[in-house]
């Protein structure tokens, strides 16, 4: 129990900075609530075999420890784990090509063929596809197919729509806040094994316009990854941020923003393998190419973070959250702000340290001012 001090092995004297442990016993049936037993709490005598259990406050943190069994025990209740499944859905995508037997028969000034034409065209498909991988949005819903009658249609939900944490930032890089950024993904319940940041061209100039002058043992180095890309690696002692620009975010808007991602949480479902097919169309003297996949991106997990340097991020998200580099208190809050400290701030609260989380609550005060009131937020943000 976290903030609650034990007792010796004498249940007389408080051990201050030693909290107090407990022992789960059984529960109630009627209320299914846990019965517990203090580990080192206080003793009315030395002799006594059961320790008694001092006063908890509200709200208290409890830390789940390992479980301990008797002598002879070796059968325990099992755990409880039940994923949470998300819906995903498939997209199918295609591209037609049609290229006339006359055509094909004729003398060209300028020596291309088919082929080339068909480059231009897959490149296109290629690109649409991307941004629809980054930036689509989930659907369903039913066409009337000449000939075939009514099927459904699936739109699948772009990577941007599926983050369940958002880094609002403003203002200009630094060290420490490169620094926070990998502190949040790398430690917490779901810690992937590499992290790789895909950002526009605006972000990732300043990312590289740093003063790392102050931060020698910062190492920035370029590797080629296991997907066989070149990337910047940023080295932390949380773990290597791997750096590589991904021009779709430029074109779909977000220069200035970027998706932190787990190489190993990224999962491509495939139903249909990209294919290639051709076929003379009916009725015409002209065969058509084409091709087709059905496929979708989907985030496994909850270590990834969009970085929203646009400042159009999702208003309202519970699972948003700024970083703070000073000691006042933050002006102009919303309820559900969510600041990450980068230094102590007594302005939010004396127990206000640097790596917390604070959630803001505001009401209207007595002379109808906007008043925050702040918690902070214990653990990992929730998912």
């Amino acid at each position: 129990m976290k903030g609650v001090d034990g007792y010796d092995e004498s249940g007389r004297n408080v051990t201050p900075g030693k909290d107090l442990m407990l022992f789960v016993v059984g529960y109630d049936p009627a209320t299914n609530n846990p019965i517990v037993r203090a580990v080192n709490g206080p003793k009315a005598s030395a002799a006594d075999e059961y320790c008694s259990i001092p006063l908890v406050p509200a709200g208290t943190v409890c830390v789940l420890l390992a479980n301990s069994l008797y002598e002879t025990q070796k059968e325990v209740d099992p755990e409880m784990i039940v994923p949470q499944p998300s819906k995903v859905y498939l997209q199918k995508r295609g591209m037609n090509q049609v290229v006339s037997d006359y055509f094909e028969s004729q003398r060209k000034r300028l020596p291309f063929a088919k082929a080339v034409i068909a480059e231009q065209a897959i490149s296109n498909f290629k690109v649409r596809g991307n941004r629809t991988l980054w930036a689509g949005r989930a659907g369903k819903f039913k066409v009337n197919v000449p000939r075939m009658g009514m099927q459904y249609v699936y739109c699948t939900e772009g990577l941007r729509w599926q983050f369940k944490r958002e880094l609002q930032h403003q203002g200009a890089w630094t060290i420490e806040r490169v620094i926070a950024l990998a502190k949040m993904f790398f430690t917490g319940e779901d810690v992937p094994k590499t992290a790789l940041l895909l950002a526009g061209k605006n972000l990732l100039e300043q990312i590289q316009c740093i003063d790392y002058s102050k931060h020698p043992e910062i190492q920035i180095t370029t590797k080629v990854n296991s997907m066989g890309w070149t990337v910047t690696n940023f080295h932390t002692v949380f773990g290597d941020i791997e750096i590589k620009r991904e021009p779709t975010l430029d074109r779909l808007g977000w220069s200035n923003s970027g998706a932190l991602i787990g190489e190993n949480r990224l999962v491509h479902y495939i139903y249909s393998a990209e294919h290639s097919f051709s076929d003379r169309v009916d009725g015409e003297e002209a065969t058509r190419n084409g091709i087709l996949i059905w496929d979708a991106l989907a985030l496994k997990g909850g270590c990834h973070i969009w970085i929203d340097g646009e400042g159009t991020g999702r208003k309202g998200c519970e699972n948003s959250f700024k970083i703070w580099e000073s000691p006042e208190e933050p002006t102009k809050v919303s309820t559900g702000d969510i600041f990450y400290l980068t230094c102590d701030c007594p302005g939010i609260s004396e127990r206000a340290r640097a790596g917390q989380l604070w959630r803001a609550e505001v009401s209207t005060g007595a002379d109808l001012k906007p008043v925050a009131t702040w918690t902070e937020m214990k653990g990992e943000i929730d998912l």
